[in-house]
């Protein structure tokens, strides 16, 4: 697997299964999947002021229990870039992790939800997770591993529940 796209779909797969298993609590697999063209389709038709349904970011939802997730945040998921880090937030201005920032952000505009995440990997690292603020808490950076866990997934519910269900 030298080819960085390759690369970069089988850990967009292994990822999607993962956030499916944590998100449907170990029962499902498959609740989430890659997106068209990894949200490139959601942005083509965004240009042309069309909404595309569960198309931006790099994930979409496969049934409506994965879409809960989808409501309130979309991901960019990245593998490779070693000169990139998440450190890159503190020692530069612009550039390297700022940009995937500002392209989660843009992806989370295109689907009109309020919160956007970053999941990046790189060569024998652990994955990381950069979630922004999301209804008044801080952004949250941790290791993949330890972010998926019941507590996450139990207070990202209670937000859609409060912000979509509910309608408060």
């Amino acid at each position: 697997m030298g080819n960085s796209k390759q690369k970069g779909n089988a850990f967009e797969i292994q990822l999607a299964t993962s956030l499916s298993l944590w998100w449907s609590g170990g029962t499902h697999d498959d609740w989430f999947f890659r997106s068209s063209n990894s949200g490139g389709r959601a942005t083509q038709r965004a240009k042309k002021g069309m909404r595309t349904l569960n198309s931006a970011g790099d994930l979409c939802a496969q049934c409506s229990d994965g879409q809960k997730l989808l409501d309130i945040t979309v991901f960019e998921i990245k593998r490779g870039y070693q000169s990139i880090s998440i450190a890159d937030i503190f020692e530069k201005k612009t550039g390297g992790f700022h940009d995937f920032i500002e392209q989660s952000r843009k992806s989370a505009s295109i689907a009109g939800v309020p919160g956007y995440a970053v999941i990046h990997k790189r060569d024998r690292r652990e994955a990381i997770i950069w979630m922004s603020s999301i209804y008044g808490s801080h952004p949250i950076v941790d290791s993949l591993e330890s972010f998926l866990n019941p507590q996450n997934r139990e207070w990202l519910l209670g937000l859609w529940e409060r912000y979509y269900r509910l309608g408060t």
